[in-house]
């Protein structure tokens, strides 16, 4: 089925699974500079709910304030990822961060949407806070932009189930069973992501 560049009737909301948003924020944890990445996003259940099924980096310049990555970079990896079966019209978000800065659309990122070629595309700035600002631009077939509400999957570990379990059967009372199983293809955090605290994690520049 051919996915429409438009029909967003209600609040954007991006799914992102806990594998994907744990190494966009590895890579912004670890780089002391401004980095910049992508993602391939899908939109499984129509309407404003998107999915952003994994990120990656390209071959970049960092500095404190800016990334520079050329055109001959961006055309060489999308050719590569075309040619090894991506579906390259589905790279509609892009990300970086502004290290410890705040988390902010500057006139350099706005400047980025407008000549995404796309027509539509999801942006993220993040920081080594966690705290992000994220939105939803859209090119045709007219010409408008909303915050885009992010909520993260978290993922079923069985071996901190099994642990919790132990313990809940041990030392937690008046329970008629323990053990209720995880919902499939859900966020299970309901919250915007709008500030993860972090300060544990943070390497300082």
């Amino acid at each position: 089925m051919h996915e429409p560049d438009y029909g967003f009737a209600s609040e954007p909301v991006l799914l992102v699974p806990q594998d994907v948003w744990t190494e966009l924020q590895t890579y912004v944890q670890l780089c002391p500079e401004e980095i910049n990445g992508f993602g391939v996003i899908t939109r499984p259940y129509g309407g404003a709910t998107m999915r952003l099924e994994k990120v990656f980096i390209f071959e970049q310049t960092v500095g404190p304030v800016h990334v520079t990555i050329t055109e001959e970079v961006m055309h060489r990896r999308l050719f590569e990822m075309r040619s090894a079966g991506v579906d390259i019209g589905s790279v509609r978000f892009q990300w970086h961060s502004h290290v410890n800065m705040p988390a902010y659309m500057s006139g350099i990122d706005l400047a980025n949407i407008e000549n995404y070629d796309s027509g539509w595309v999801v942006s993220m700035v993040t920081n080594k806070r966690g705290e992000h600002e994220t939105r939803l631009d859209i090119f045709r077939p007219f010409r408008v932009s909303s915050p885009v509400r992010v909520l993260v999957e978290l993922k079923q570990d069985d071996a901190a189930e099994n642990h919790c379990k132990a313990q809940m059967a041990a030392k937690v009372k008046g329970l008629g069973r323990v053990g209720m199983p995880w919902k499939a293809n859900r966020p299970q955090r309901t919250d915007p992501v709008g500030t993860v605290v972090a300060e544990e994690f943070v390497i300082e520049r």
